[in-house]
């Protein structure tokens, strides 16, 4: 799941330091190691890096996709230029993604549109009902398993996850189901151990990765 996910303030996992950890990696496979922030390289050459490294993304060399010979789609690339434009800034350093009057690189618009193109439309997929959810767990049951699965239900309805965060589920996943030692329960900034019987005074939960 990444990082942390609390209760009380909605924090999501971010993904930018391993796309930043990603860059240097890029720049020392094409020979360019010593000069992360591309001081010794014209605004073009920034643009034409840029863009090779997300054509690397796109083509998962620094990770196979968890869902086969599927590549990440145009965001996914662009999220990461973006995030290693961002570490650039958060260094001091000028973003390395507009041209020379301050717009965005045609260069790196047009892979953009490219990438889209080949993605193609995105497929939806429609969202269960709040009022399903709530008849789904309002079920009366002495079964302690059924009991678990509308906790479940409502534990990952509430912390707004994919199914495979708190399901074992069929096919490709991209993380692991959530345990109980993952569950923290915090009162005071103290975490409750789960064995106490102060549990629903607790003030905020979070969520960890393994």
């Amino acid at each position: 799941m990444g990082a942390a996910r609390a209760a009380s303030d909605g924090i999501a996992p971010s993904a930018s330091s391993t796309h930043w950890s990603c860059w240097p990696w890029f720049l020392h496979q094409i020979e360019l190691s010593g000069d992360a922030f591309l001081q010794n390289f014209q605004i073009l050459q920034h643009h034409q890096l840029l863009s090779a490294f997300a054509q690397a993304i796109r083509d998962c060399t620094f990770a196979q996709s968890p869902l086969g010979n599927d590549k990440p789609v145009a965001g996914t690339c662009f999220a990461a230029v973006n995030n290693v434009a961002q570490a650039f800034e958060a260094s001091g350093f000028p973003n390395p993604t507009p041209d020379a009057v301050g717009k965005k690189s045609f260069m790196l618009h047009r892979l953009h549109r490219g990438f889209k193109n080949l993605d193609g439309s995105t497929r939806h997929q429609k969202c269960i009902s709040v009022d399903e959810i709530l008849h789904m767990c309002s079920r009366a049951s002495s079964c302690p398993l059924l009991t678990a699965f509308q906790q479940n239900c409502l534990l990952g309805f509430f912390f707004a996850m994919h199914s495979c965060e708190n399901f074992k589920v069929s096919g490709p996943r991209q993380t692991c189901p959530i345990r109980l030692r993952n569950v923290v329960f915090w009162k005071n900034n103290l975490i409750i151990p789960h064995c106490s019987n102060l549990l629903e005074s607790a003030h905020k939960v979070t969520l960890h990765s393994e």
